[in-house]
């Protein structure tokens, strides 16, 4: 009997110790829920980068805050949130798999991208490559955010600037030395580098030349998208107070915020945030000299130009709105008197204020301050200087928007001076594509001025431009830039001929039908070109003509309506009618029959 329970033990404890060597790695299909990847997912809101004192963190949340960060208000295309992972949180991922499933690099860096592409977070920007390799190659950047991190804190801890100063600018120097490529910025994203270089606004506020250099930095950083979404509304403040403080600093901190607009909303509205009402602004427009007027001006442009595809068109008229109110654009109206002799700073200015004729408001103020007689007038000065032709052609486009400049500029020199420089750029396909889109504002529902255009030549001339830009073409880039002329060019042909149709043969005798018809193979031009052929009275066939068929209640061909057709009508009329009495509660009072 006792022999039998020892060999009933032994067997049951051989078959456990078996069992447990069979199942003790789980089939790769069970790795959603326990994999490497999944728990730094769980612990997204735990790890910190370290470097820099606790305090801090109120004024620079994102410098230590989670590895996988929730970027509140940036959304992708579609309107999902996207999840964002730092390098060092991946790579242990990495190795976290390769040690839990005694994988190979390789397959557990395959195995870390499903998991966290499931997971749905953005790993664009990282690098996939074994961090062994890497470290070194990328060991002297690390160290120089490190140093940077390293001498905040013993500033914020109570060290003078001027102890720290040396130090801070070594480390700058290294940062610029390293940062000479995309790959390098995207990695300087991963070791905190925006958030290190931005302690020096908070702590270093009174020394003008840690201010500038750490402003060059953010500048280099800000040419990758990771680095410009990493800037805080902390930091934003503090380059604004500094701005308001020191002169000096005043070009380098305008770029600084210019680069962090380009295509990014939630910077654009930092921006707007950290200047109330837009006084410092005012400020610094006030007494600009050239630097700061170009830095300024292209900054305001960059707040008012649509080009991030998070950007609703709303917020650019907005803010447009709100530099009429609080008095910017009448500033830079007057910078333009100031600086109308400058060639560098001259063509800045005009680009900006044409780029805030987003609403009749700002229109008016523009107006009020005699922009058209001096758009006008610079066209006719400086025409030789493409620059200058091209931003006083989109200056005067923009004010044509507004029926009082329009009249004015369609009955005076001004529709002339747009064709000449049509004619003498006619090689430049930006300055082409302004200058259309402005004949097409100046005529829109403009009879005179669409008359002056047939009797000054300008029609052939218009034309034969159009012509050498056709969408026909076997480069990509070439085809959609030209749908653009094209498609200004057929509204610019409506426009005329809408209230003109004496124009109509006019036109025709061009061959302008051949050519739009030939134009309208592109899916962006081919809606605008078949309501220019329509409008020219030209026959416009359906790819396919539909004659209906048996038990259809339409009969295509004769125009007549079928019996079934019209009881479903008086059906569907009585019916309506029926609903609207009952929701108004007269049915007793009134009889739908």
């Amino acid at each position: 009997m006792c022999g039998s329970v020892y060999l009933l033990c032994l067997s049951t404890i051989v078959f456990f110790f078996f069992f447990f060597l069979m199942i003790r790695r789980p089939p790769r299909s069970t790795l959603s829920s326990s994999s490497a990847a999944s728990d730094v997912y769980k612990r997204q809101y735990q790890r910190r980068v370290r470097g820099i004192c606790p305090s801090t963190m109120q004024v620079h949340r994102e410098g230590q805050v989670e590895s996988l960060e929730r970027i509140a208000g940036q959304m992708s295309v579609g309107g999902r949130m996207r999840l964002r992972i730092t390098q060092d949180a991946f790579d242990e991922a990495v190795k976290e798999t390769m040690e839990d499933f005694e994988m190979e690099f390789d397959e557990a860096l395959q195995e870390t991208i499903d998991q966290f592409t499931t997971q749905g977070v953005d790993l664009n920007g990282l690098k996939m490559d074994n961090p062994e390799t890497r470290a070194e190659s990328g060991k002297a950047l690390r160290n120089a955010c490190c140093e940077v991190k390293e001498s905040i804190g013993r500033i914020e801890a109570g060290a003078q600037v001027a102890s720290e100063k040396a130090v801070l600018l070594g480390a700058f120097s290294k940062m610029e030395a390293e940062l000479d490529d995309e790959e390098k910025r995207n990695e300087a994203s991963s070791h905190g580098a925006v958030q290190a270089v931005s302690g020096v606004f908070v702590w270093c506020l009174s020394d003008t030349e840690l201010l500038i250099q750490a402003m060059t930095i953010l500048r280099n950083l800000f040419k990758v998208s990771l680095n410009r979404e990493a800037l805080s509304q902390a930091s934003v403040n503090s380059i604004m107070a500094a701005l308001a403080q020191h002169p000096e600093v005043r070009v380098a901190g305008l770029r600084t915020l210019g680069a962090a607009c380009f295509r990014d909303e939630p910077n654009k509205n930092r921006i707007e945030a950290a200047d109330s009402r837009y006084q410092t602004l005012n400020q610094i427009l006030t007494d600009a000299e050239g630097g700061t007027a170009r830095a300024a001006c292209d900054l305001v442009k960059r707040l008012v130009t649509r080009d991030d595809t998070r950007e609703m068109m709303d917020n650019c008229f907005n803010r447009s709105k709100a530099l009429k109110n609080y008095g910017v654009l009448s500033s830079i109206s007057m910078l333009l008197s100031k600086f109308r002799e400058d060639m560098e700073t001259m063509p800045i200015i005009l680009a900006c204020l044409a780029n805030t004729c987003l609403q009749q408001d700002t229109i008016d103020v523009l107006v009020s301050n005699n922009l058209v007689e001096i758009a006008v007038d610079l066209l006719q000065t400086h025409m030789d200087l493409e620059s200058v032709a091209e931003n006083a052609i989109a200056m005067v486009a923009a004010l044509a928007q507004s029926d009082k400049p329009k009249k004015v500029i369609g009955s005076g020199n001004g529709l002339c001076l747009i064709l000449t420089c049509l004619d003498k750029y006619r090689s430049s396909r930006r300055l082409v594509l302004r200058a259309i889109k402005g004949l097409g504002h100046l005529t829109l529902r403009a009879q005179t001025t669409s008359s002056r255009l047939h009797e000054i030549g300008g029609i052939p001339l218009i034309v034969d431009v159009a012509r050498g830009y056709s969408c026909v073409s076997k480069d990509p880039s070439k085809q959609a830039a030209n749908a653009k002329i094209q498609s200004a060019f057929m509204l610019l042909i409506r426009n005329m001929v809408s209230h003109n149709k004496e124009l109509i043969p006019v036109i025709l005798e061009e061959d302008i039908e051949e050519q739009i018809r030939l134009e309208s193979v592109h899916p962006d031009v081919n809606e605008s070109a078949f309501s220019t052929l329509k409008e020219l009275g030209c026959k416009v066939e359906l790819r396919e003509e539909w004659n209906g068929v048996h038990g259809d209640l339409f009969q295509q061909g004769d125009g007549e309506v079928s019996e079934n057709m019209k009881g479903f009508l008086s059906e569907y009329r009585d019916t309506n009618a029926k609903n609207m009495i009952d929701q108004a509660g007269m049915s007793d009072q009134i009889d739908v029959n």
